[in-house]
């Protein structure tokens, strides 16, 4: 994730949908002890019977909102970034993907999910709305979130 404007506590609320983050992310820094922009997350797999290596993998990539990520860890199977299948890449893919709900059958224009939220896959509201977002000061100085009731002003004595 390159955005840095997206809080680690999104993250981790993404990341916890697929496995159990360990370790809260960490800035990367480069060899000048500059942020390059990507983050560091431990995270335990889920275990999937179904799956040859018997573990769930996180999807190669995901977006939260209008900002898109890479995923790469060792020993990461290389699957198809459209439909999310083993034994061929996004150029030699032949499958309608959506990249909202991420079925195959359908493409992204097509989703019956149009609205569905990147970060806790509610199809109730979108990313800028979710309630499990972590807040910035720009939003807080802005107001409620809709949906929730404001907080009562505390009077002086």
């Amino acid at each position: 994730m390159r955005n840095p404007h997206i809080p680690g506590k999104d993250i981790v609320t993404l990341l916890n949908r697929f496995c159990t983050v360990v370790r809260d992310p960490t800035h990367i820094l480069d060899g000048n002890g500059f942020w390059t922009g990507k983050w560091s997350v431990i995270v335990r797999l889920n275990r999937d019977s179904t799956d040859p290596d018997g573990v769930q993998h996180l999807p190669q990539t995901f977006s939260l909102g209008n900002s898109s990520a890479l995923v790469y860890y060792p020993d990461m199977p290389q699957n198809c970034r459209r439909c999310g299948k083993k034994g061929h890449g996004i150029r030699d893919c032949k499958e309608v993907a959506c990249w909202i709900c991420r079925v195959a059958g359908h493409d992204t224009k097509e989703c019956p999910r149009r609205t569905a939220c990147n970060l806790c896959g509610s199809s109730d509201h979108i990313y800028k709305d979710c309630p499990k977002r972590e807040r910035t000061w720009a939003a807080i100085a802005a107001g409620p979130r809709p949906g929730r009731t404001p907080p009562r002003p505390r009077l002086r004595q």
